[in-house]
């Protein structure tokens, strides 16, 4: 074992995830391990505790029966006989916030949706107000860097904001768009407009440990700490890296990353560039900025891009209405942001044409070649590779599999 596993603590009631870091265990032999868990002794885990192998999770939702302590144990196994094991302690405390979410979030989510917070697009719900809803997006202990889309769903909201309190200790805090279709909330929420997405760039945070939490009316929804990685700059620009990730994912198969500007992060890469018909958009719209034009796409990416007026944006109605500082000359304000959560395993390999449309009218579009890994979404692998003299000469990029964005994110710079 090559460093101790940290106790960790949860809340009744509240959705709980606890996934803890390769660096645990280590082999001499450097043999892939496999882990399993248990109780302290022996016993299976507790009904409301799962635990993902492949992406070494712990995750559930306690109930106000579950206060107390559990003494959790892992152990890993290197196949060859050789195993070591580790014990934490999971407290689970009483009360109540946070609310488990309506089965399981669909491959592609919509989120987000007309401008929040103004000519009644809110729903104001009467005091004493607790918000039902849940936070999908980021999941809690994932690596994030690049351009995401932090999103969820939440029943009732006049306004949803999105606090970050980052590792400097400051907080950055703004309102997300809200109010778009998510068909999976109806049984939960009694109607299916509860849809709400912030577009926001990692870079902007620094590098270290932040937590993301979704304030509805002012009371908390929900919170994830994630683990950011960045590159030095806020927009990286004119870089190129590659690297291969053998044996994934599965044994004798390999895949490519290649760096992509518009998400700021790697994608997997099969065959060559897309060569089909693009367009950006037009000066004092409105811009389709991600994906970018002949581009490579893979896993669960964000759709992104500007409009300076717009009820509807997409056929997939996209989150629109989020903070863009940098469209304030073009359109003579700033909550003019767009963005959809999308799963590219839902389509087939080869090339395919994104179409943004506003209100009927096309504003851009572009052509792009996505690379499936042949299921919706793929579970229970492992995956890494160093890209090298990336973004400079001398550095090395870690790069590993996320199973939640269905895609490698940058884990560390050296």
């Amino acid at each position: 074992m090559a460093n101790a596993l940290s106790d960790q603590t949860a809340t009744a009631g509240t959705a709980f995830s606890y996934a803890f870091p390769t660096t645990t265990f280590s082999d001499v032999d450097s043999d892939t391990l496999s882990y399993t868990a248990t109780q302290g002794d022996g016993t299976n885990l507790p009904t409301w505790l799962s635990f993902d192998a492949g992406t070494r999770t712990f995750a559930g939702t306690p109930a106000e029966a579950d206060v107390g302590t559990v003494s959790v144990q892992v152990t890993a196994s290197d196949g060859k006989g050789g195993t070591v094991s580790d014990d934490f302690d999971i407290t689970v405390a009483a009360g109540g916030g946070g609310t488990d979410p309506p089965t399981e979030v669909p491959p592609e989510v919509s989120t987000g949706g007309g401008r929040s917070g103004g000519g009644g697009g809110g729903r104001r719900s009467a005091p004493p107000f607790e918000p039902e809803g849940y936070l999908d997006n980021p999941g809690a202990a994932s690596f994030q860097s690049g351009i995401g889309l932090i999103s969820g769903w939440v029943c009732e909201a006049e306004a949803v904001e999105i606090e970050i309190a980052t590792a400097r200790g400051t907080t950055v805090r703004q309102e997300a768009a809200y109010g778009t279709a998510r068909l999976d909330t109806a049984d939960t929420c009694g109607d299916t407009d509860n849809g709400f997405g912030l577009l926001f760039n990692w870079n902007l945070l620094g590098a270290g440990e932040h937590t993301v939490i979704i304030r509805v009316n002012d009371v908390e929804l929900d919170r994830a700490t994630v683990t950011v990685t960045t590159l030095g700059s806020e927009f990286l620009r004119d870089v190129a890296g590659t690297c291969p990730v053998p044996d994934f994912p599965a044994l004798g198969e390999t895949v490519t990353l290649v760096w992509q500007e518009t998400q700021q992060n790697f994608v997997i890469r099969a065959g060559p560039a897309p060569t089909g018909m693009n367009r950006a958009g037009s000066a004092g719209v409105g811009y389709l900025e991600n994906p970018g034009p002949n581009s490579f796409q893979s896993g669960v990416r964000v759709l992104s891009g500007w409009v300076c007026e717009g009820g509807e944006v997409a056929r997939h109605v996209a989150t629109y209405g989020t903070e863009r500082l940098d469209t304030a000359e073009a359109c003579g304000d700033t909550d003019n942001g767009f963005g959809l959560l999308f799963n590219w395993n839902l389509l087939d390999d080869g090339e395919h044409a994104v179409v943004a449309w506003v209100d009927g009218e096309e504003l851009g579009r572009a052509t792009v070649r996505v690379t499936t890994l042949g299921v919706e979404f793929l579970r229970g692998v492992e995956g890494d590779c160093m890209v090298e003299d990336f973004p400079a000469l001398g550095q090395t990029v870690t790069l590993e599999w996320q199973q939640n964005s269905q895609n490698f994110v940058m884990t560390d710079v050296e």
